[in-house]
């Protein structure tokens, strides 16, 4: 088996001695363990501060969506007309139309008609 020798800096060599390690390997050895716990730390805080985040959002998400389903409840049972102003009605027709190109939501009052016949069959 053939071996690579390679140089070792002289700086190296007393850091070793300085902190007492047996040989310069040993001291090689502790370096790049170091490293790479520090490596695996920052990846570890990293995946920590990602699950985080993404907790959050996703209980957001949920919060919204049971907004969304009381606000759809309430105004059904009460039946009534909102009374917008022009830049609400604005937001909601925005809000209205990027749901339905995501088919998330859609605005067919025939298709609710249906829904509660079928529904009312089962």
């Amino acid at each position: 088996m053939a071996t690579k020798s390679v140089r070792i800096d002289e700086a190296l060599i007393l850091k070793s001695k300085e902190r007492r390690f047996q040989s310069v390997n040993q001291y090689l050895h502790y370096l790049q363990e170091y490293e790479e716990a520090h490596k695996r730390g920052t990846y570890n805080q990293v995946l920590e501060s990602h699950n985080k985040v993404m907790t959050f959002l996703e209980v957001e998400r949920l919060q919204l969506d049971r907004l969304n389903e009381a606000l759809s409840f309430f105004l059904e049972k009460l039946d009534i007309e909102l009374q917008l102003s022009q830049r609400e009605r604005d937001f909601l027709e925005r809000l209205m139309r990027a749901n339905e190109k995501k088919g998330t939501w859609s605005y067919d009052p025939n298709k609710k008609q249906r829904e509660n016949k079928e529904g009312g069959k089962k």
